[in-house]
Parts: structure tokens; C-alpha cells; sequence
């Protein structure tokens, strides 16, 4: 699929990974980037190795991704930490979001972009079910958190936004707002990719 991306220039594309393994194909998004714009989104909201083993324990270790991000970056692939969702109570503390994005700048990530959990529908029940099993004694945060539906309520939104936004500054990426950095990332003319057998 790559290869067939590179063919086609002028393509706004991003990809979104947890996994290392996207530098193997490091000269294929050279390629994408030098005909195109690409952004390699790499996915990681905390570099606490033993609570991400609770919360994603299949993916890569922290330092992994990391290590994935700096080579992207040395290759001259642009990369930017995915630090999405910022969990309650778990991934939210500005000490540990200013490590992550301090850890993610020196690893040559060239922005970082955050947003709180949101949890639609039968992810609400599934996420919550999570939480009851893992970290029971955060359970009726969460449901205070989301009483009203899929969006944690707008002060702890706003409240996180802002330590997000502090942290990244003091990282030295480019602070935005959520809706400064949508949209920034709209192309002025959005461009069709026609995919026909």
C-alpha cells in the first residue's frame, strides 16, 4: 500500500502506529514525504512501562516507540507524538505528561497532539468495565467523570487541556489549541485519492 501511496504525489498522509516495525519501511516514507506531506503519528500517552503493560499490554514498550520516533526523525521522516487518549486519574498528572513530551522532543518528534478520552458507545460500557477490573478504586471517578456521556465533563477537559498545552511549551513544541491545530492540518485544497480495480 505504501508503494502505491508514493506513486501517487501531492497526498496529505498520516499514519498512526504504537509499533516500531513502521521504520522498516523508513525509505518508502521518505519517499511519501519528498512527493507529499506525511506525518508519522507515533502513539504513546505515558513512559510508565509498568502501568502501559496494564493498559495496552500487547503493545510496544515505551522506550521502543520512542526509539522508532528517534530513527523516523534521523531519516528525515516527520514524526509527532500521539499522546491520545490522556486518561483520567492515570496518564493526566503534568509531571508525567511533561516527561513524555520532553522524552518525545529529544527523540526529534517534531509536535505533539493530545486529547482526553472519549467514550462512545459500547466503548463507554467496555472502558469502564476495564477501569472496575484494573483500577476498581477509580470507578466512580470515572463514572462521575462521565455521567454526562461520551466526553469527560468541560472543566477537567479544560483543566487537562491547559496542563497539556503548558507541558508541550516547556518541551519546546509549538503549543496550539485543539482547534488551532484542526484546523492547520486541513488542506486548503483537499485532494481525492480515486482507488478503482
Amino acid at each position: 500500500m505504501l508503494e502505491s501511496v508514493g506513486r501517487v504525489p501531492g497526498l496529505r498522509v498520516g499514519i498512526t502506529t504504537k509499533s516500531p516495525a513502521v521504520t522498516r519501511d523508513i525509505d518508502l516514507l521518505r519517499l511519501i514525504d519528498a512527493a507529499g506531506e506525511l506525518i508519522v503519528n507515533v502513539s504513546l500517552t505515558s513512559l510508565d512501562a509498568a502501568l502501559l503493560r496494564r493498559i495496552e499490554p500487547r503493545a510496544p514498550r515505551p522506550d521502543l516507540r520512542l526509539g522508532a520516533m528517534r530513527e523516523l526523525s534521523a531519516a528525515g521522516v516527520p514524526a509527532r507524538l500521539f499522546a491520545m487518549p490522556v486518561l483520567p486519574f492515570l496518564t493526566d498528572r503534568e509531571p508525567a505528561l511533561r516527561a513524555l513530551f520532553v522524552a518525545a522532543r529529544a527523540a526529534g518528534a517534531r509536535e505533539a497532539i493530545w486529547n482526553v478520552l472519549f467514550l462512545r458507545g459500547e466503548t463507554h460500557r467496555f472502558f469502564l468495565d476495564f477501569i472496575a477490573t484494573e483500577f476498581p478504586r477509580l470507578l466512580p471517578r470515572y463514572r462521575a467523570l462521565y455521567a454526562g456521556g461520551a466526553t469527560a465533563e468541560n472543566a477537567y477537559r479544560e483543566r487537562v487541556e491547559a496542563v497539556a498545552e503548558r507541558a508541550a511549551l516547556e518541551a519546546g513544541f509549538p503549543a496550539r489549541s485543539r482547534a488551532e491545530r484542526i484546523a492547520a492540518e486541513r488542506p486548503a485544497r483537499p485532494r481525492q485519492l480515486l482507488l478503482e480495480w
